[in-house]
């Protein structure tokens, strides 16, 4: 289950820093 977690945190800060970036 962290694992999951961890995941969904990493992936939505990426998704983030990628509009960010657009």
């Amino acid at each position: 289950v962290i694992t999951q977690i961890w995941l969904l945190l990493l992936g939505g800060l990426g998704l983030g820093g990628l509009l960010d970036l657009w």
